[in-house]
């Protein structure tokens, strides 16, 4: 169904947000196991995703995602946009509870940054993200994002429950986020 009618509206939703491409490194398994744990876990939960292939780059890897979110009993839950005009996508952060970002263990991940996390700093959208490149830890050390274990499901899942259950500490972080980017990164 349309994800901002059935799901956004809901006060009782817990959106997960994920926007952008599904590059090489993207950690597919570990994204869709986590997710679908907390969805078993709580009904609140929801996948939310903008974006998808990167055309002539990466052309396999949201294939992989969207081929075992239509084998999943929660497939109702996962919500796969593809990609969406840029003023669309904008309009998801403000309504997602949180932003989403899982790498595999990969060079070009040490050694780049997170756009997507800045993007979503910048309106106030916390993130969970594996803790591979330098913005994260920063972030992390500031309490503004919530760091997971490259290739841990479970531990995914459980970071998802606890920020669901404590909608306190995300706002906490929304509010400090753009000012401590701005400052920061400028």
């Amino acid at each position: 169904g349309d994800w901002s009618s059935d799901v956004c509206s809901s006060d009782l939703a817990f959106v997960v947000l994920w926007s952008g491409g599904f590059n090489t490194w993207t950690d597919v398994r570990t994204l869709f196991e986590g997710m679908e744990t907390a969805m078993a876990a709580s009904q609140r939960v929801h996948f939310v995703s903008t974006g998808g292939e990167i055309k002539g780059h990466d052309e396999k890897t949201y294939a992989e995602f969207e081929r075992i979110v239509v084998a999943s009993g929660y497939r109702d839950r996962f919500h796969l946009k593809g990609w969406v005009k840029r003023s669309e996508a904008l309009s998801y952060y403000g309504s997602a509870s949180v932003g989403i970002n899982i790498d595999a263990d990969h060079y070009e991940v040490a050694f780049g940054s997170r756009n997507r996390i800045l993007e979503w700093a910048l309106a106030g959208l916390p993130a969970i993200s594996t803790d591979l490149c330098e913005l994260i830890g920063e972030l992390s050390r500031e309490g503004l994002l919530f760091p997971v274990p490259v290739g841990d499901p479970r531990a995914l899942a459980d970071r998802i429950l606890q920020l669901e259950g404590d909608p306190e500490k995300l706002r906490q972080a929304g509010r400090r986020l753009k000012g401590f980017v701005l400052e920061k990164y400028s």
